[in-house]
């Protein structure tokens, strides 16, 4: 129709000056005003309060929690959907950010070596989906269990926030308009310090039945891809992209 065809002139005029222009909520505006969700070269944010970003805990969210933590690259099994929720993240401009405990190094059961190739086999994993996250902060430190230097009080063990907000530092991120995903209650606390809604999942337990947190979370999710499903419908009304 004559009405397409001339959208898609004023589609392809504004992409020619993609600096000129910004992406809002449904139409193209040259001056977004103060609220409104756009795309930038960061990525999407909301106009003058910061990039909009999930963070993710790792075990039991993102792959499945073995009950002892994972050990080998070849040990590390992605929850079912979790790559194709990670790229509707991606392909709308959300920042994507794993926090996560790992008290394994601190306990000598794995190097901080070893960790590197566990995350660079999840990354691989995440690849074949198209997906990908912006960056991983990891705490290695027990205050009773570890050994020698990881053995300490720290500030980034969930449940405190250091992790968080080292993410939060790293994405320029807003958490009030942003998400926290985990599947236990260190995963809330630590949230809400760091100023994050919170949902919590539960399918990824292989080593005994999830257990309902007594900390109360915004939300509690089947599993990661409804977890993401609900945000960009609150936070987009459904738009992804």
């Amino acid at each position: 129709s004559q009405a397409t065809t001339v959208a898609e002139v004023y589609e392809e005029w504004i992409r020619a000056k993609p600096e000129q222009w910004f992406w809002v909520h449904r139409r193209w505006k040259s001056k977004p005003d103060a609220g409104d969700v756009v795309r930038t070269a960061r990525g999407l944010e909301v106009w003058g309060k910061g990039r909009i970003g999930v963070l993710l805990d790792r075990d039991g969210t993102v792959n499945r929690d073995l009950g002892r933590g994972v050990l080998a690259p070849d040990e590390l099994e992605l929850l079912p959907g979790v790559g194709a929720a990670i790229r509707r993240l991606n392909d709308a401009g959300v920042a994507v950010f794993v926090t996560t405990n790992q008290a394994v190094v601190a306990r000598g059961q794995i190097t901080e070596t070893d960790l590197a190739a566990i995350h660079q086999r999840m990354g691989e994993m995440l690849a074949k989906d198209g997906a990908r996250v912006d960056g991983i902060h990891y705490c290695p430190h027990h205050p009773t269990e570890g050994k020698g230097a990881f053995s300490r009080v720290c500030d980034c063990r969930k449940p405190l926030p250091g992790l968080l907000n080292r993410a939060t530092a790293e994405g320029g991120l807003n958490p009030a308009l942003s998400l926290f995903v985990g599947d236990r209650d260190t995963d809330v606390k630590a949230a809400r310090a760091a100023g994050y809604p919170v949902t919590l999942v539960s399918n990824g337990w292989a080593h005994k039945p999830w257990e309902p947190p007594t900390e109360t979370p915004d939300h509690i999710a089947a599993n990661l891809p409804d977890a993401i499903d609900r945000f960009l419908e609150k936070r987009f009304g459904g738009r992804d992209e």
